[in-house]
């Protein structure tokens, strides 16, 4: 007695639908231009820095280039109808601090000190942050698969971002006041 022959393999249909998770991690980089000036409270008619010789010694401008990681995750999920894939996608990612220093001065002398015989110079450090904490998208896409591994698509959504600064001046004691 023979067995009947087994039929042929079914032929595989490939299909883009579904949902999926994963992990990404990359990097943030920033290029910046800062210009720091005296304002406010330092510009009072008797603070030493009301006077314009004064003031114009410690503003001043530098360039920033700082980077850091960048890491999270994503979902989303896809459908397909025919040649024609639709679906979304959103992720969540943290970002680290992008601080840079600049040391400037002394700056000096400064006019109307306390002392008039002294040569009243101060050594200056401006540390300028920038931390974006996190950023997330939301997506929706649309495309179509000219061959079955192949999915030509466009996407547009929604980009949402925590970013702080900050700028701190600070002045040595070498020989200020």
């Amino acid at each position: 007695m023979t067995t009947p022959p087994l039929p042929p393999p079914a032929t595989a249909i490939y299909d883009w639908s579904g949902c999926y998770a994963g992990l990404n991690a990359g990097g943030t980089f920033s290029a910046e231009q800062y210009s720091l000036a005296m304002a406010g409270g330092f510009l009072l008619n008797n603070n030493l820095f009301s006077n314009p010789t004064n003031s114009s010694q410690v503003g001043h401008a530098f360039a920033s280039h700082a980077s850091s990681f960048a890491g999270g995750g994503q979902v989303g999920c896809n459908r397909q109808t025919g040649i024609l894939v639709w679906g979304f996608e959103a992720d969540f990612d943290h970002a680290g601090p992008m601080n840079s220093t600049a040391k400037v001065g002394p700056a000096g002398p400064i006019v109307g000190a306390n002392d008039p015989t002294r040569n009243h110079v101060s050594s200056q450090t401006d540390s300028v942050g920038q931390n974006g904490d996190w950023y997330s998208t939301v997506r929706g896409r649309i495309g179509l698969t000219p061959t079955p591994t192949l999915l030509l698509y466009a996407t547009g959504g929604l980009a949402v971002a925590r970013i702080s600064s900050s700028a701190d001046v600070t002045f040595g004691a070498d020989r200020f006041f």
